[in-house]
């Protein structure tokens, strides 16, 4: 597990939001694909009041989104 910090965060050429490929285990094989649809939809939370609307894509966009996929 992790215990400390690490000796990476030393070395100024790293930027650990940047620096780091997007992994196909934690993206799809751990659901964070799903989780994030449910945050993108508004369902994440049970109670919608603790969702935050600025992540929220509204009925329009997520109909343009399935238009231009038809599309192409």
């Amino acid at each position: 597990g992790i215990n400390g910090r690490s000796i990476l965060f030393e070395l100024k050429s790293i930027k650990f939001s940047d620096s780091f490929p997007v992994d196909i285990m934690h993206g799809l094989f751990e659901n964070i694909a799903l989780a994030m649809l449910w945050h993108w939809i508004g369902s994440f939370f049970k109670d919608n009041q603790i969702s935050n609307p600025e992540y929220v894509i509204s009925n329009k966009v997520w109909s343009e989104i399935g238009n231009t996929m038809e599309r192409n």
